[in-house]
């Protein structure tokens, strides 16, 4: 019987000492946490979403070497390469993203100190801007 719980168990022991952690945080451009971050593994099924604080933990990584992805709605990424993650280590990685406004169905939002709306038409190389007193009709209509 010792045997066959043993037998059980060791596909799982085994599992277990070829994976990694990776944790850190993902960061603006200011340095604080942006909470609902994600993070991925760039060709796994391996990601995580980031807490109130930004941080993140992707817990059984299988060792090797990855391209690690954090995203955030209005936000641009640059993709951290070659990230190594070994068996039955932790990686700490913190990513920082650049707010570059946001953009929803063909509406896009720049914020900065003039905000303006670009209404897409249907032909993708036209645009209408808007001011922000344009913004208060809009939402009459």
């Amino acid at each position: 019987m010792r045997l066959f719980a043993l037998l059980l168990l060791m596909p799982a022991v085994v599992a277990a000492q070829g994976t990694g952690t990776l944790t850190g945080r993902v960061v603006d451009d200011t340095g604080l946490g942006l909470p609902g971050a994600s993070v991925v593994l760039e060709g796994t099924m391996l990601g995580a979403a980031t807490g109130p604080d930004g941080r993140y933990h992707v817990l059984g990584v299988p060792a090797g070497t990855y391209t690690v992805v954090p995203s955030f709605t209005g936000f641009s990424a640059v993709p951290t390469l070659n990230v190594y993650v070994g068996s039955g280590e932790t990686v700490v990685l913190e990513m920082a993203v650049s707010d570059t406004g946001f953009c929803c169905f063909g509406a896009c939002l720049e914020v900065g100190w003039e905000p303006s709306l670009a209404l897409m038409n249907p032909d993708p190389y036209a645009s209408r801007r808007l001011r922000p007193d344009d913004l208060a009709l809009l939402a009459y209509r």
